[in-house]
């Protein structure tokens, strides 16, 4: 009776307090008495060094001071290729911000190719020539935007096509991704039409309809 007695004297542990035994037995935060003791201070900065090595991670590329890294699958590009190229651009990665957020309405240019033809020449000297491509030049410009989407969401595509992938989810992913950075809205901007897809005999005019089970080989 003694014994029993003794053991009814003791608290009983309230629900909050296994909860709290649980949490400490996984490595959960330590007390600060703990955490001050010997050893603390190494403590806390490998905690502070992995809670930095998780951002980072999460974060991507665009949290690498805007520096591209990520290499394509494809074997066919460049050495100095990056499918995450438009992070120096301010995008993230993947890409999420529309392209009028990232460029003050004024897009790249891109490569200009020159005249070879001598009777052509005439098209970089006519004064009259010079003042037409001026008044296009905001034509041009929508033409530069709608360019720079196309060229972030080909570097994206790089990022996750490789063999196995479905035709129906690629193209869902892809012409998500010109709404999304395009900005659609409405008849006004959006895609023009389907993904075309070069499927074995049908030479470019293939696009996944749904339920398709076709599967890049």
């Amino acid at each position: 009776m003694a014994s029993l007695a003794a053991a009814t004297e003791e608290p009983i542990p309230s629900i909050e307090d296994k909860v709290e035994d649980k949490v400490d037995d996984k490595g959960g935060d330590s007390s600060d008495e703990e955490m001050t003791g010997e050893g603390g201070e190494a403590a806390t900065k490998k905690k502070k060094k992995k809670k930095k090595k998780k951002k980072k991670k999460k974060t991507g590329s665009a949290g690498n001071n805007g520096t591209p890294s990520l290499r394509p699958h494809c074997r066919l590009l460049k050495e100095d290729h990056f499918t995450d190229y438009y992070v120096a651009h301010g995008q993230t990665e993947p890409p999420t911000r529309d392209i009028t957020q990232l460029f003050n309405k004024t897009y790249p240019v891109g490569v200009i190719q020159d005249y070879h033809q001598e009777f052509n020449a005439y098209r970089k000297s006519s004064e009259e020539k010079l003042a037409e491509d001026r008044i296009h030049e905001e034509e041009y410009n929508t033409i530069r935007e709608a360019a720079e989407v196309h060229r972030q969401v080909r570097s994206y595509a790089q990022s996750f096509i490789k063999p196995g992938i479905g035709l129906e989810d690629m193209c869902t992913r892809l012409e998500n991704k010109n709404r999304e950075l395009v900005k659609e809205a409405g008849l006004e901007r959006g895609i023009g039409f389907p993904t075309g897809c070069s499927l074995n005999h049908v030479a470019a005019h293939y696009t996944p309809n749904s339920g398709d089970k076709v599967r890049v080989l």
